[in-house]
């Protein structure tokens, strides 16, 4: 008899109810403190950070309870009956948390002009419009997870409002532009000597990609810069989701997902970090895109190590083919100079980096000795080889964190599958509330998807199913997919 996997679902599986109380009770007081002590003196807009994100949390869950208890008076006594007491008292506690973040906000500044107040109801309507979208059509989630939710998403929201406030988005597709602007006018793509200090525009600054990715940026440059952008934007969006879909998540958790503040930097700075992620998620159903990740980033070669440590020889080679055939379908346009003038450039990279450390982002390479960060990123990279199947991958994701050689929030997109993987929904919510402040809350949040990987076997059972995990009652991360790619083909069947 063939043996199945995944086990089937055992449905109810999770933390005792007080347990997942306390523990989710611990996440919401870990993630506030973390935020409040990284950016309690920050602004977004008129108004303090804080001030924003809390008064979003108490109308996002204030909305959310009361649109549950009206659906369910409304199921019992009928809409007309229902509606007018519960829609007073949502206006009136919304207006009192209104108030009470007014008087707040009046205190800390002195006074509370009218952009201030403006904003404090922009905030305050769209986390009660969220939270009653949440209460009507989500899921039921316990109060604690409700309330852990919700002060992660209103974070999110403040987050997302402050990334996107500058003035000047798109630099790093503006980068690529330009890329294909030199190459038409025969100018320098790569970097021709170390840099002394740092680029004043993206016009300026230098490609790192491989060469073959020029050809079709010397063709995106004769687009409208707003077309390609905002077409990138849509793009990127679209590679999050499908990545999400991939690793087993439904269609509602995929699309709130696209709120994390790592990868809505990525969007908005038009990186390639979110077809990166898409690589990753999607190794089970197309493995040859791992190896396609050398196109893009240095980094992302570490993945497709995983095609090798599982035998997947034929996608290896599919991989390498794909590579190889854009490598010489491109060689005409950029010649050997211009692989030459690539690997050079890399080098003056690094010796531009030595020179202005801002440059290495929050790689470790910024803060160990080179000795220390190569034996760090072998370390990791073997360590991740040692697992088999779907802790293997998501292993080899968290690896080429550590070994990336410059880094940059979006690049801790590789540690969400390790992360999606934690059993309890609290800890889900507890590293991706880390996850949306600096370096040191990025780092915790790729630590604790490391400790995922490590202590917890993934076949074992079933993560949380409380509906407030994004992967509630599966076996984690790529559990379909997993199963469907190790099912027995039917001359291999044992009867």
């Amino acid at each position: 008899m063939t043996r199945r996997w995944p086990p089937p679902v055992a449905r109810g599986h999770g933390l005792p109810t007080a347990s997942a109380a306390w523990l989710g009770s611990v996440a919401i007081l870990v993630v506030g403190a973390a935020q409040i002590l990284q950016y309690g003196g920050a602004s977004v807009g008129a108004i303090h950070e804080p001030v924003a994100w809390l008064l979003v949390l108490g109308e996002l869950a204030l909305g959310a309870t009361l649109a549950r208890a009206l659906r369910a008076r409304a199921c019992e006594r009928g809409w007309r009956a229902a509606a007018a007491p519960e829609a007073a008292g949502l206006g009136a506690l919304a207006l009192a948390g209104l108030l009470a973040a007014a008087l707040v906000e009046g205190v800390f500044r002195g006074r509370l002009d009218t952009r201030a107040v403006a904003e404090l109801v922009t905030w305050a309507s769209l986390g009660a419009a969220a939270g009653a979208l949440v209460g009507w059509r989500g899921p039921r989630l316990r109060l604690v997870s409700l309330l852990l939710v919700a002060e992660v998403l209103a974070i999110w929201a403040v987050r997302d409002a402050q990334i996107w406030s500058p003035a000047s988005h798109f630099y790093d597709l503006k980068v690529y532009l330009a890329a294909g602007r030199h190459a038409i006018a025969g100018q320098p793509v790569y970097l021709a000597a170390p840099l002394t200090r740092l680029p004043a525009s993206a016009a300026q600054d230098f490609f790192l990609y491989p060469p073959p990715l020029i050809p079709f940026l010397r063709l995106a440059v004769h687009l409208p810069l707003w077309f390609v952008s905002w077409g990138w934007v849509a793009f990127s969006a679209g590679c999050a989701t499908l990545a999400f879909r991939a690793l087993g998540m439904g269609w509602g958790w995929a699309i709130v997902l696209l709120a994390f503040p790592p990868l809505v930097q990525g969007v908005e700075s038009g990186n390639v970090a979110n077809v990166t992620l898409l690589l990753l998620a999607g190794a089970y159903r197309f493995g040859p895109g791992l190896v396609l990740g050398a196109l893009l980033k240095v980094q992302t070669i570490i993945p497709a190590a995983w095609l090798v440590r599982e035998r997947r020889w034929r996608e290896l080679a599919v991989g390498i083919g794909l590579v190889a055939g854009l490598t010489a379908a491109t060689f005409a346009f950029v010649g050997v100079d211009g692989w030459r003038a690539w690997l050079a450039g890399l080098g003056y990279r690094q010796q531009s980096q030595v020179n202005l450390p801002i440059l290495y982002g929050d790689s470790l390479a910024s803060v160990l000795p080179p000795l220390a960060y190569v034996a760090t990123s072998g370390v990791a990279i073997g360590l991740a080889l040692l697992l088999k199947g779907r802790r293997g991958i998501a292993g080899l994701g968290i690896a080429s964190i550590v070994a990336s050689p410059s880094l940059w929030p979006h690049g801790f997109l590789m540690a969400l599958p390790a992360v999606l993987a934690l059993e309890a929904s609290a800890l889900v919510w507890l590293a991706l509330g880390l996850g949306s402040g600096g370096a040191a809350g990025l780092w915790l949040m790729t630590l604790i998807g490391a400790l995922a990987i490590a202590i917890r076997d993934w076949d074992d059972g079933p993560v949380d199913a409380d509906p407030a995990h994004p992967l509630g009652g599966t076996h984690g991360p790529w559990a379909q997919a997993a199963l469907a790619s190790n099912k027995p083909t039917a001359s291999r069947a044992v009867p």
